[in-house]
């Protein structure tokens, strides 16, 4: 699950990119188009990114993404085990969104 979370970020190679390309108004194209000759430098510096500085932008992101496909496979297979898989930041936003 995090794994489709970060393909479809809008930095060229990733799907997210052709997303955003087929999506993109007419006005923002030469923008884009100079964005997307730079986009494997930029995605290269978001995968070093928690190798440079002491965090992550992605890290919660990921994890709640992570979490909540724990939490939709333990409750499809039955049990309990998800109260253990996932982590307490996702449980208030599932506890949240059920109200």
């Amino acid at each position: 699950m995090s794994h489709t979370v970060f393909n479809m970020l809008p930095i060229p190679p990733l799907d997210g990119s052709r997303v955003a390309d087929g999506l993109m108004p007419y006005r923002w194209r030469p923008a884009w188009e100079r964005f997307a000759s730079v986009g494997p430098a930029v995605l290269m510096l978001v995968i070093m990114m928690p190798f440079i500085l002491p965090f992550s932008l992605f890290s919660f992101p990921m994890r709640v993404a992570n979490d909540m496909a724990n939490y939709v496979i333990l409750a499809a297979l039955g049990g309990v085990a998800h109260e253990i898989l996932v982590s307490p930041e996702t449980r208030e936003l599932i506890e949240a969104a059920r109200e």
